[in-house]
């Protein structure tokens, strides 16, 4: 006798706050690390000179390790599937000695 399992339909809803959720742009990321969570903190390079660079921090993101570990593999599968569709992300830093080697900048 075979038994089936029937599936069950769960519903998702997902709330915004009033105005929306935010979107922040972040190019920087700092990870500072206890036994208990994993905190990001987001922020934007908005200026360096020789003798000074300007951060300003964007949002602060505390998670527990198991979930930090979900997110590392989502963000690693999404990664594959970008490069699948638009090609190799290069490392910016490595990209623009490679150019200024070539004279192109």
């Amino acid at each position: 006798m075979t038994s089936k399992k029937q599936a069950t339909e769960q519903t998702r809803t997902v709330r915004t706050p009033p105005g929306g959720t935010p979107t922040v742009y972040s190019n920087q990321v700092q990870v500072v690390i206890s036994p208990w969570d994993l905190r990001f903190i987001f922020a934007e390079l908005e200026e360096a000179t020789a003798e000074e660079m300007v951060v300003t921090e964007r949002v602060r993101i505390a998670m527990s390790p198991a979930h930090a570990r979900a997110f590392l593999e989502l963000l690693s599968r999404q990664l594959d599937k970008y490069e699948g569709g638009f090609g190799p992300i290069h490392d910016p830093i490595k990209y623009a000695e490679e150019q200024a080697e070539k004279g192109a900048i």
